[in-house]
Formats: structure tokens, C-alpha cells, sequence
């Protein structure tokens, strides 16, 4: 089932759900209801029902016009895409279609990149970026958990890889290239790079030091926003992620910000990272450095101050008992740690997650299954044993589906079977 009407049997299911509550409650004690309260669930019901065949309208529509999309001339195609890509989920559909589907499009969007007419042009640029790092299924190097809609069923981007090309032809990069290149437009100029790669490149060569420096920067011109919404939440993402992947070193200078930088903005970012170098990088409590870092997260939050949440004591209270749970206790059920047990299944034939349990009955559709106690357990027996096991053969920061096309994932794998039956023989 599609993401589309996945998540329109979603809404459907909150209603009918609702529907249901508000005839049970009339049902239920009918003589402690007023008149008024019977007519409002009678209202009520009426309305939820008004809304599912509202809803069931709409998905039938976006299934028409997708199966009419599909099948129109790649110029209208991408007339459409520009007319209707920021509407609620047909918009990203469509995106998702025009990346799987071949490459006929790539000339009228580099038009658009070129032209710089259509408010379309930044959104043209990722979509041929996204279209030239599109992976056909077929050559995934391992099988993929998770649910999927059409376009992730016939492949994956790979992000891995700088956009050269190799599927969206010569002339079509040339336009992308030129981008990334041009100084005319500074803001052009900075999103080509981030979408190819280049600006990932860019930064990496930057000296710790100064990665810091930037990163700091970013975050408080952002107010910590991670992502996509400003080029300073770009920066902020990026100078984030060669953090988390250049620990241990980076840990002495974000735990020095932990304790004494005076925005709160920052702290609580610097918190998020040693999180993140704890789930992809090295886990905290198996070193002396890491355990220091776990204290610096702890005093920073009994101290407070941070921002935009985390204001008062209670809601600081539960951030740090979720925070050492998933450090110190591994209690997290890590997605991560799921993904990779669910690889390791799949490559190596042995369990390691509880058959069905990926399996939502209700949606038809299934999501990463969840891990058995053993591989749970075995996650604890690697940090004694190297607590540098979340970034052995590379460190990636992100969604682990990515990683079915990273080029050392088998290497990956196979050094977690390696332990896992070093790990069953120590049991016997």
C-alpha cells in the first residue's frame, strides 16, 4: 500500500475510531445521557461519517489523477509536478514517481533550474539530483525492512554517492553543474552544492576547530532548527553530523559547551549530539571520555536553561530518565540496532526478530520488525566488548534504510554475524 493511502486508512482509522467512542457513549449509559448529549453524539457520528467518505472522495481522486500523471508526456509531466508538488502528500507522490520512473523528464527541469523563472527552480535542482542517485531495486546490495510506497518498492536514492550524471545524461548535468559553479545567484550556488554533495565535501575538509566554530554559529542563527528550513539549518546538520562522526575528539570541546556556553540553544544541540555519537559512533558508557560526556549531559540538564523546551524542572526531569535509559540501559529499542539485526537475518538465516511483529494487520503493511531479547542483549555484549561497534567499517549518521547502498554494508553485517556467533558459543 502506497504512502498516500496509508495515510489516508490512518485518518480513517483515527475517525472511525472516534465514531465508534461516540456511539459507544450513547450506548453505553443511555439513561445518565441528556437529550442534548444524545442529539450532539447523534451529531456527531453523523459528521464523522460525513468525513471518511470525504476522505475516501479525495483518495480516489489523487489514485486518478496519479494514474493519469504517470501516463502523460514528460513535459506535462513536469508541468503538473510544478502546478502541484506542495500539495499534501499527491505533491511528494509525484516527486517520488518522477525519480523512479526513468529519466525523460531530466531536460524540461534543468529548463527550470536554467531559467530561473518558476518558483519551481531549487525544487527542479533536488529533483534531478534525487533522479541521478536513484538505485534501481534489483541492485540494492541487501534487502530492505520497512514499509514501503511504489517508488521505494522499485529502488532507493543512494546518498552515498556525488551526483555526476550517470542517469540524467550529460546535458542535463551540465545545467547542475553550472549551478554549483555560478556566482550570480549565492543562494542557488549553496543548495546545488548541498544537493550534489559538494557542500558536504566542502566542510569536510574544514579542521575540527573550525568545524566547531561554524557549527556554534549555526545553531544560534538557526535557534537549533535541524534541517531543511534555512541554509543556517543546513550548515547546523551537516557541521553536526562530522561531529558525531570525528568523536572521541569532538567529545572534549561539546562537553566544554555543555558546561559553559551561554546559549541555551546550544547546549541543548550539543546534548542532541552526544546522543547521536552514543547511536552512531561509540557508545558513551564504555569509555572513560564517553562517561564524562554522560555527566556533562546530566549537569547541563539539572542546570537548565534550555531552549526552545525543557524550561521547567519536570519536563528536564523526563528528558534525562529517557536520555540515561537509552545511554546506560540501552531501554530505547533502538531502530537502529532493529535494522541492522533484521539485515543480519536476512543475509546470515538466523533470528533475531520476533516473526510478525513488523506487521501492522490493521494498514496491511509492515515496518521494521522488532528485535528479539537475544540481539537486544547482544547489543550491551558488543559495547563491553568494543564500544566502537556502531561505527565499525564507517560512521553514518541518519535512517538506517540508507545504508543498503552504502558500499561496505556487507562488511558491515558480516562483522556483527562474526560476534553474534562468538556471542551464542560464549553462552554454552
Amino acid at each position: 500500500m502506497g504512502e498516500f493511502v496509508c495515510a489516508i486508512t490512518r485518518v480513517s482509522l483515527c475517525l472511525c475510531c472516534l465514531l465508534v467512542m461516540a456511539v459507544q457513549g450513547q450506548e453505553k449509559v443511555p439513561g445518565e445521557l441528556s437529550e442534548w448529549q444524545i442529539r450532539k453524539n447523534q451529531e456527531d457520528a453523523k459528521w464523522f461519517e460525513k468525513e471518511i467518505e470525504k476522505i475516501r472522495r479525495q483518495a480516489a481522486a489523487h489514485d486518478a489523477f496519479i494514474a493519469r500523471f504517470v501516463n502523460e508526456p514528460p513535459q506535462e509531466r513536469v508541468r503538473l509536478w510544478c502546478r502541484g508538488m506542495h500539495e499534501f502528500l499527491v505533491g511528494d507522490r509525484m516527486t517520488q514517481l518522477m525519480i523512479a520512473r526513468g529519466t525523460d523528464a531530466a531536460p524540461y527541469l534543468a529548463e527550470i533550474v536554467r531559467s530561473g523563472k518558476s518558483c519551481a527552480r531549487f525544487s527542479a535542482l533536488d529533483l534531478l539530483c534525487d533522479m541521478d542517485r536513484f538505485v534501481p531495486a534489483a541492485q540494492l546490495l541487501l534487502p530492505e525492512p520497512g514499509e514501503h510506497s511504489e517508488p521505494l518498492a522499485a529502488g532507493r536514492k543512494n546518498r552515498f554517492m556525488l551526483v555526476d550524471g550517470r542517469r540524467i545524461g550529460p546535458e542535463a548535468y551540465a545545467v547542475v553543474k553550472w549551478a554549483t559553479e555560478q556566482t550570480k545567484d549565492k543562494d542557488l550556488r549553496f543548495h546545488a552544492r548541498q544537493y550534489t554533495g559538494l557542500l558536504d565535501q566542502d566542510l569536510r575538509r574544514l579542521s575540527l576547530t573550525e568545524v566547531l566554530r561554524q557549527w556554534r554559529e549555526a545553531v544560534v542563527k538557526s535557534k537549533a532548527d535541524y534541517g531543511m528550513l534555512s541554509d543556517d539549518g543546513v550548515l547546523h546538520a551537516h557541521l553536526g553530523d562530522i561531529l558525531v562522526e570525528t568523536a572521541p575528539e569532538s567529545l572534549p570541546p561539546l562537553i566544554n559547551l555543555l558546561e559553559n556556553d551561554p546559549n541555551g540553544y546550544v547546549r541543548l544541540a550539543s546534548i542532541n549530539l552526544i546522543r547521536w555519537v552514543d547511536k552512531y559512533r561509540m557508545r558513551l558508557r564504555g569509555t572513560e571520555l564517553g562517561r564524562r560526556a554522560i555527566e556533562g549531559i546530566r549537569r547541563a540538564i539539572q542546570r537548565g536553561g534550555l531552549k526552545p523546551v525543557y524550561k521547567n524542572r519536570e519536563s528536564r526531569k523526563e528528558l534525562w530518565k529517557t536520555i540515561s535509559s537509552e545511554i546506560l540501559y540501552d531501554s530505547d529499542n533502538s531502530l537502529e540496532w532493529r535494522v541492522y539485526g533484521f539485515m543480519v537475518e536476512k543475509l546470515h538465516g538466523v533470528q533475531t526478530t520476533i516473526p510478525g511483529s513488523g506487521i501492522n494487520p490493521a494498514l496491511k503493511t509492515a515496518g521494521v520488525p522488532q528485535a528479539t531479547a537475544e540481539w537486544r542483549r547482544f547489543r550491551a555484549y558488543l559495547t563491553e566488548i568494543d564500544p566502537y561497534f556502531p561505527s565499525w567499517e564507517y560512521t553514518y549518521v541518519g535512517l538506517n534504510q540508507n545504508e543498503v547502498v552504502h558500499p561496505k554494508v556487507r562488511q558491515k553485517i558480516a562483522r556483527y554475524f562474526e560476534y553474534w556467533k562468538r556471542f551464542q558459543a560464549e553462552k554454552k
